[in-house]
C-alpha cells in the first residue's frame, strides 16, 4: 500500500507466515529486489530455457503438467499441435528440434516463483490491478508476460534480475495511479 512517500508490503514465502514492512517509496526498488535475491542453496548453472521465448499459453501450461507428472511422452503430441509458435526473442521461430529441451526444461528447472499482486485499496472496494509473476530457473529469474494480440493467449517468458523487478512490475503499479 502506497500514502504519500511511504509503501506497506506484505510478503510470504510458505503461505504461513508473513512479512510486513514499511518503508519510503524511494526504498521500492531495492525492497522487491531485496525480496528476490537467489537463496543460498540455488546454484546458478546455464538454462537451456532461451533469454526469451514467447509460446502459446496453453502449451507452455500443458507441457510444465506433463513434465512435473513425469509425462514427458506427451511433449510431442502437445509439441505437433504448436508447430511455429514458440518463438525466440526476435519473434523467429525455434527450430522444432529445440523446443521439447525448452519445455522439458521450464518444468524441470523451476525452484520457485514470485508474484506481486497490485490493487486498488483507496476506495471502500478493494480492486486488483493485475499479477506480475516471475519464475526461477537454473540461471536466474524469468518474468512471464501473457499478451493476447487477437491470438490466442500466449506468453512470453524473458531473463531478469532482481534489481530489475520493480521495473517489470512499474506499469501495472501505474494502472493504480491512472
Amino acid at each position: 500500500r502506497q500514502s504519500g512517500d511511504a509503501v506497506a508490503s506484505l510478503a510470504t514465502g510458505d503461505g504461513l507466515v508473513f512479512e510486513l514492512a514499511w518503508f519510503p517509496t524511494t526504498a521500492w526498488p531495492a525492497e522487491l529486489a531485496r525480496v528476490a535475491v537467489l537463496p543460498e542453496d540455488h546454484s546458478k548453472r546455464a538454462s537451456q530455457v532461451p533469454p526469451v521465448v514467447d509460446l502459446p499459453f496453453e502449451l507452455a501450461d500443458a507441457a510444465v503438467e506433463a513434465g512435473s507428472h513425469g509425462r514427458s511422452d506427451l511433449l510431442q503430441v502437445l509439441i505437433s499441435r504448436h508447430e511455429g509458435d514458440v518463438l525466440d526473442g526476435e519473434g523467429r521461430p525455434l527450430p522444432q528440434a529445440e523446443v521439447p529441451g525448452v519445455l522439458d526444461a521450464l518444468a524441470r528447472e523451476s525452484r520457485g516463483r514470485l508474484r506481486a499482486l497490485v490493487a486498488d485499496v483507496s476506495r471502500s472496494t478493494t480492486t486488483v490491478v493485475g499479477v506480475r509473476s516471475w519464475v526461477l530457473l537454473a540461471d536466474g529469474w524469468r518474468t512471464l508476460h501473457s499478451h493476447h494480440g487477437g491470438e490466442p493467449a500466449r506468453v512470453e517468458i524473458r531473463s531478469i534480475t532482481a534489481a530489475e523487478l520493480a521495473v517489470d512490475l512499474a506499469p501495472v503499479l501505474a494502472e493504480v495511479t491512472s
